[in-house]
């Protein structure tokens, strides 16, 4: 299963935020995968989905946000967690507080679920679990038990938990995509090496992933509509 979204692949629209948006291409194409997800959760039961890369900048943390957004204006109860470890900026995108504790300290048995989601208010109240505060805080932190845990906590108070990441290169994301009920790779259009996103694929199904398809970013609209005139006149 393919998706595409849209944004400007030359401008900042990699910042864009869904509320915000201004561009009704841009807000259908969201539409659209949060309509496929919808059937597919119907189909295969997804609650917990990972959205991914295969490097960085590939616009992985947009879609996650405003997938989350879209899912939640549709009337899904819906959480947003920031598991990129390293560089995650989800509290930063969503004016939230940068420290936060949020899932580092639920991994460390420093806090307890409940206080750590907080939410974006600025961005319909959106639930966020935010990436968490731990200045000596290691891959080796990442238990799969502790991580099951947390995520059978939030699929039984949401019915979408949808995780930001870091790019399927570092291990804990191979961990969590084994952890969750399905994955999305972002594939940024003309930037993304075939042979990158063949090897992320690839790694991502060794760790028993679910990847339920692609999703491509940053696309240019002014390409896009031009495909779009000449197919019309083709019918």
């Amino acid at each position: 299963m393919n998706f595409m979204i849209a944004g400007k692949q030359k401008d900042r629209n990699d910042h864009i935020l869904l509320p915000d948006i201004q561009s009704e291409t841009i807000v259908e194409a969201y539409r659209v995968l949060r309509s496929n997800l919808l059937t597919l959760q119907q189909k295969q039961g997804i609650k917990t989905l990972l959205v991914t890369s295969a490097v960085a900048g590939e616009g992985k943390t947009t879609t996650a946000i405003n997938l989350a957004l879209s899912l939640k204006q549709a009337g899904q109860k819906v959480v947003l967690v920031d598991g990129n470890f390293r560089t995650g900026n989800v509290a930063e995108r969503l004016n939230l507080p940068k420290e936060q504790a949020g899932l580092i300290n639920l991994l460390k048995g420093e806090t307890d679920l409940v206080p750590a989601v907080v939410s974006a208010e600025k961005y319909d109240a959106l639930k966020v679990l935010p990436k968490g505060t731990s200045a000596d805080f290691t891959s080796d932190d990442i238990s799969l038990d502790s991580l099951t845990k947390i995520l059978s906590e939030l699929k039984g108070d949401y019915d979408w938990v949808i995780i930001d990441s870091a790019p399927v290169s570092f291990s804990d994301t191979l961990l969590m995509a084994g952890a969750v009920d399905g994955v999305l790779l972002c594939i940024r259009q003309y930037a993304s090496a075939q042979d990158e996103v063949k090897q992320a694929l690839l790694q991502l199904q060794n760790a028993g992933g679910n990847v339920i398809g692609t999703a491509m970013t940053r696309v240019d609209l002014k390409v896009e509509d031009t495909a779009k005139r000449l197919y019309a006149k083709q019918i």
